[in-house]
């Protein structure tokens, strides 16, 4: 998923757990960085094969979704 947000032109970062509270230590404090340097959220000359690319991402996220409820088990 990472890599298709990237490819269709988002600024993206990796974050990964860092602790039990690495939300609000890590992710919080970083939020008006990220903030700044995305200043727009959507670009307006979308690649032709868009579409694809987030339905892509809907089934990465179908198939991580899927993992965590199967590793609880």
């Amino acid at each position: 998923m990472h890599n298709e947000l990237r490819f269709a032109g988002w600024k993206v970062d990796r974050v990964g757990p860092l602790g039990t509270d690495w939300i609000e230590t890590f992710l919080v404090a970083q939020r008006p960085r990220i903030a700044r340097r995305n200043t727009h959220t959507w670009k307006a000359d979308l690649p032709a094969d868009h579409a694809v690319r987030v339905e892509h991402m809907k089934l990465s996220l179908d198939g991580l979704g899927l993992g965590d409820a199967l590793a609880k088990c």
